[in-house]
């Protein structure tokens, strides 16, 4: 008995998984750009100084010494991110001091779902019906073959002949130029 290997194959291609990186880095980036757009919590108040000097005008300003700037820029370790139904959702997370805000980003991932059964499907959800694969175009609940919700991925082969069990075949050596 064979023992089971340690790491599983992989699911996806790695044009698939480069092209899924690629979306899920612009659309973190769009985010991350919305986000940066928020006030940042309010810095120390600086210390007041001494009386400064007379001004051109006779007048007395106040020599006031800068305190710490408040944090404006957002900082990478400001950000988490989970990931959610196989990859379909990720949910960026900002947390700045008491705020945290959520926002869920839906990738168009193409996602296994095994032979189609009555049920929603979302946008890039793989089933196999009759032998086809198919791949939802958008949500949907509707049967593959049915409506402009499923497209066609993988046409389902024809059946092969049957070989027959008395016919005896001689196999030739193969010779390689």
């Amino acid at each position: 008995m064979s023992k089971p290997p340690l790491i599983p194959p992989p699911t996806y291609t790695l044009w698939q998984c480069i092209g899924t990186a690629l979306a899920l880095s612009r659309r973190a980036v769009e985010e991350v750009r919305a986000l940066s757009r928020l006030p940042g919590p309010q810095g120390e108040q600086g210390l007041v100084g001494r009386q400064g000097p007379a001004g051109p005008e006779g007048g007395r300003g106040i020599a006031g010494v800068q305190g710490p700037p408040g944090r404006d820029a957002i900082q990478l370790e400001d950000f988490e991110i989970e990931a959610k139904d196989g990859g379909r959702f990720f949910v960026l997370i900002l947390k700045r001091g008491e705020t945290e805000i959520r926002r869920e980003v839906r990738t168009d991932l193409m996602i296994n779902r095994g032979v189609w059964r009555e049920g929603a499907f979302l946008k890039g959800d793989c089933v196999t019906h009759g032998g086809s694969l198919f791949v939802a175009e958008e949500d949907t609940s509707d049967k593959p073959e049915q409506g402009k919700a499923w497209r066609l991925a993988i046409k389902r082969g024809r059946d092969g002949r049957d070989a027959k069990a008395d016919e005896k075949r001689t196999l030739e050596p193969v010779r390689f130029r």
